[in-house]
């Protein structure tokens, strides 16, 4: 910002420094009026900067805010759907007629195992689950949880069990960072639907005893 001209510009009123003697000579009245404008410019590159980060702070919040709301609003089949990546397990829910299930009020903790972990089932494994209804359900229904449990709730539950839909109950163990349930590690977690929260795992969990 360019220096005010004097001859055009208002300033307040003007102090005049007081008058001192030095030895019979009289110094110059000394005039303020600088200090007071860089005064004013440092006021107003400070409040400048506020309302800088007061204006980031809100598109932050604006742009985050669509997401968190579209992801509540969506029930656990719809969230899984639309992640794209887990058409072996929607598929699987379609054949036994779980998906109304998992589109009720809950809520539910489901473990979903992703394509690729589907991917990994012993040759035949899977065409076989497809053929035999009961055992299809029965695995699906191993995969989810009564209630929202969040990676945070699993983490004060290691090397306990907890039962699932299916009757057993699957272990949950936490070593460093990486929590586990059952056989399969958590690669995400805490995909949060309206009526319960999702957590990714890379192995498709098999009943005791099936």
């Amino acid at each position: 910002m360019p220096l005010p001209d004097p001859r055009t510009e208002r300033f307040a009123p003007v102090r005049v420094i007081r008058v001192k003697q030095f030895r019979n000579r009289t110094a110059l009245p000394v005039l303020d009026y600088t200090a007071r404008y860089r005064a004013t410019l440092v006021n107003r590159s400070t409040s400048m900067r506020k309302i800088s980060l007061i204006a980031a702070s809100s598109a932050v919040v604006a742009m985050a805010a669509p997401g968190v709301v579209q992801a509540q609003t969506q029930d656990i089949v719809e969230t899984a759907l639309a992640a794209g990546t887990f058409k072996s397990f929607t598929r699987a829910l379609t054949d036994a007629g779980l998906t109304e299930t998992l589109k009720g009020p809950g809520p539910y903790t489901v473990l979903i195992p992703s394509d690729a972990a589907f991917a990994k089932l012993p040759k035949g494994t899977l065409d076989a689950l497809f053929k035999d209804k009961s055992a299809l359900r029965n695995m699906l229904l191993y995969h989810v949880i009564a209630g929202k449990l969040t990676a945070a709730d699993f983490s004060h539950l290691n090397g306990k069990g907890r039962k699932t839909f299916e009757g057993s109950e699957t272990r949950i163990g936490v070593v460093g960072s990486q929590l586990t349930i059952g056989t399969a590690n958590v690669v995400q977690s805490d995909m949060m639907a309206k009526n319960g929260v999702i957590h990714i795992i890379d192995t498709v969990l098999i009943p005791p005893g099936r």
